[in-house]
């Protein structure tokens, strides 16, 4: 009795370390998708016309410190626009053509 209770004590001691392995390189994989990626010229495009509307027109931007800052133009009026997600847009800077 003793003979076959360690060799299952072994067993689930073996079977842990194979799965907890396992588990802990999908856990890794998971985390090194989930880091942030700076965000493409297109990308921000897509996201100033989705807040915006697609008559705006992406003339520069570049991040720093996790935020990205654009500027863009609709109709002759330049605006400059900050994002910490790339998803909410609020705009820091006018020119209004008169």
């Amino acid at each position: 009795m003793d003979r076959k209770r360690r060799s299952f004590i072994k067993g689930c001691f073996t079977t842990s370390a194979i799965f907890g392995t396992g588990i802990d390189l999908a856990f890794a994989a998971e985390n090194q998708k989930n880091t942030p990626h700076s965000p493409s010229n297109t990308e921000i495009e897509k996201s100033i016309k989705a807040a915006f509307g697609g008559g705006f027109v992406l003339l520069s931007h570049s991040k720093s410190d996790g935020l990205v800052t654009a500027q863009i133009e609709s109709f002759g009026n330049q605006f400059t626009v900050i994002s910490q997600n790339s998803y909410d847009w609020k705009t820091i800077k006018s020119s209004i053509k008169k």
